[in-house]
């Protein structure tokens, strides 16, 4: 990485309006020491360019050469100290020492000719710009919240001191601006770790600054559209944090996860902080939201007809029924901004995007039971068109089953009031019930096969076909599992989700609610590790997927988590016949396995997922129902859920060996 630093205090409005500022100076002194710090800086001392009180075109010939000069592939890093206006036609402009605000739209350097210039010498990585000034304050008019993006372009990762409000000065000449003295010690906080990795990343240090207390005002802006999340500042990690990499087939342990949050309630959707402003989701209006009601029941009908399963025809008709409710809900749920990011991700880089989704108030919670999961591009360059009789192996999968994006739930509370039990077990014990008819329910006995081939997972008991019944199911728990694994039936008809448990021979008409099976554990005293939910868009159940995400869900608000998902299509099950000895392959095994040898939740779900997609054969691809998970994150006391929406976990779910309690 190289950077730029650009301070400007000696002003010399004639207008008296650009008043000489007192900070600037002194943050130049403490970003340049922070970036070049000898155990947390990342950037070489001999990397740094520092440039003081420039006139406006100086600024234009700075930034021009600091970007035309940089490597292929290189980050760089801009920042400016000083004025900042709105202009006119919504860019941001900066303000050299000599510019009269009376003439600011013909004097100051307007940011779109550095957009340009970053679009034509930074194709392939992202640059970070850090700006300490009054980004438009009381000048924004009418302005959009994506200006700051806008000014920049794709391929950027802003970080600014305010939004709408003027930023502050220094108080003395001896002191930075608020903004840079919190930024600077951020970077150089021993105690603030990464996530993941070595590196802190613009993510990690926006969160951190907003986080900071006494808070900063006005609150810090970050609009994102990068390539990946860029590294800020460098981490020694403890010994006791660094694990050997597991010894999972195709796993990788280089991936480092970035995480965009999104919070849908009564103002819209709002990314990345509740102070920021919402998204109105005018699109997504009542009669787009029916018709995505609609339109996933009729996919999920259509899919129920078993007859049809192998017809290229049924296929190609699900598959753009799905691709039309994803589009649709990609383009009228998701702010610009974000979508941008989505449609950038990829592994390749070595980071995982990560879109967090949190539901408040009646508003939120009406749209929590769609298939988010299911996101997919609609119309537009490289896209195939919903219409006509593409062959299915031309319609794009779902964005959350290709490499380099995770969508995760955020559960609304952990409402677990009742004393944990769990059996005496050293091992962590794993209970499989198949309900599932044949032919489906070959995948949940491979995945039983699977569990009971790993050395450091015990399966606890497997309730299978006619023993799959209530009763044996309860009087099963006694046991205290530490994971529950239901391959079931799933049945909305009555608008209420349940699952369906065996009654007899070829009878699964026995539903039961996710509250009933919660009484049970409740009585019981289990809290269940993680509970899995795996099922099939076939009879006996009716609006199966649906209803597999209200289940989730109802779980999920009832203190059982986390809570892993996922409805297949029928012919999926046919997918057994790809593995090849004892081996996990099929997504709760390889799930399992992740969990057992100690990853988190979300890399193994993403490392389950993925290995699926790398290992099915393109007729399977298809019929892989996108799996989603609410994660074991919740807000915390004294903060509302907007607040917390985008808070680190606090708890890491594994079935690693532990201490049993």
């Amino acid at each position: 990485m190289k950077a730029l630093l650009v301070g400007n205090w000696e002003y010399r409005d004639p207008d008296e309006v650009l008043q000489p500022l007192r900070g600037p100076k002194k943050d130049l002194e403490v970003l340049r020491a922070a970036l070049s710090h000898p155990e947390y800086g990342l950037v070489a001392e001999a990397d740094i360019t520092v440039r003081e009180n420039l006139t406006s075109p100086e600024i234009g010939t700075e930034l021009y050469e600091f970007v035309e000069a940089a490597r292929r592939g290189e980050s760089l890093l801009i920042y400016f100290s000083g004025h900042g206006e709105h202009l006119r036609r919504g860019q941001l402009g900066l303000c050299g020492v000599e510019v009269r605000h009376a003439s600011r739209e013909a004097q100051a350097f307007d940011t779109s000719r550095l957009r340009d210039w970053l679009a034509e010498f930074q194709r392939d990585a992202s640059a970070v710009i850090i700006l300490d000034c009054c980004y438009a304050g009381a000048y924004k008019g009418g302005a959009t919240d994506d200006d700051l993006t806008i000014s920049f372009g794709q391929g950027t990762c802003v970080l600014s001191s305010g939004d709408r409000e003027p930023s502050p000065d220094a108080l003395r000449d001896d002191q930075p601006s608020p903004f840079t003295r919190v930024l600077a010690d951020v970077l150089v906080r021993p105690d603030l770790m990464p996530t993941s990795g070595q590196y802190l990343t613009t993510d990690e240090v926006y969160r951190a600054m907003t986080d900071h207390r006494p808070r900063l005002i006005p609150t810090p802006r970050q609009s994102q559209q990068t390539v990946g999340p860029v590294p800020l500042a460098r981490r020694t990690v403890p010994e006791e944090r660094r694990a050997a990499p597991p010894s999972l087939r195709g796993y990788r342990a280089d991936l480092a996860f970035d995480t965009v949050d999104l919070l849908f309630c009564e103002r819209g959707c709002v990314a990345d902080g509740a102070d920021a402003e919402a998204y109105a989701l005018t699109l997504l209006d009542l009669n787009r939201q029916a018709a995505v009601r609609r339109l996933s029941s009729l996919a999920d009908a259509l899919m129920r007809t078993k007859e049809y399963a192998n017809q290229e025809w049924w296929r190609r008709t699900v598959g753009k029924a799905w691709q039309t409710v994803g589009a649709n809900l990609f383009e009228a749920a998701v702010p610009a901004s974000v979508r941008s990011r989505i449609q950038g991700a990829g592994d390749r880089s070595g980071t995982v995007l990560k879109v967090r989704l949190a539901f408040e108030d009646d508003a939120g919670r009406l749209l929590e039971p769609y298939p988010w999961e299911y996101l997919q591009v609609g119309r537009g360059p490289g896209t195939v068109p919903m219409e006509g009789d593409a062959p299915m192996s031309d319609l794009p999968l779902p964005l959350a089953v290709r490499s380099g994006l995770l969508i995760e739930r955020v559960p609304r509370s952990r409402r677990r009031t009742w004393p944990a039990s769990h059996s005496t077990s050293l091992k962590p014990e794993v209970a499989v019930v198949n309900s599932l008819p044949e032919p489906m329910s070959a995948l949940a006995a491979r995945t039983v096969q699977e569990i009971k081939d790993l050395p450091g997972v015990s399966l606890m008991f497997e309730l299978n076909g006619i023993g799959a019944t209530w009763p044996n199911v309860i009087d099963a728990l006694e046991k205290g599992p530490h994971h529950l694994v239901l391959y079931m039936p799933v049945n909305r008809d009555r608008r209420a989700a349940e699952l369906g448990f065996c009654k007899g021979p070829d009878r699964y008409d026995d539903w039961r609610s996710a509250g009933r099976l919660v009484q049970e554990l409740k009585e019981r005293g289990i809290e269940l590790d993680s509970l899995v939910i795996m099922t099939f868009a076939a009879g006996p159940g009716i609006d199966t997927v649906r209803g597999t995400f209200e289940l989730a869900r109802n779980f999920s608000d009832q203190g059982v988590g986390p809570v892993v998902f996922g409805c297949h299509w029928p012919g999926f099950e046919r997918s057994v016949s790809q593995a090849r000895g004892s081996e996990p392959e099929t997504f709760v095994g390889l799930l399992i396995h992740a969990l057992s040898e100690g990853v988190p939740l979300d890399r193994s779900m993403y490392y389950a997922r993925s290995q699926v997609m790398r290992r099915n054969e393109p007729e399977f691809e298809v019929l892989f129902g996108v799996p989603g998970y609410y994660g074991v994150e919740s807000p915390r006391r004294g903060r509302s859920a907007a607040e917390t929406a985008g808070a680190p976990s606090t708890r890491t779910a594994t079935i690693s060996r532990r201490t049993v309690h």
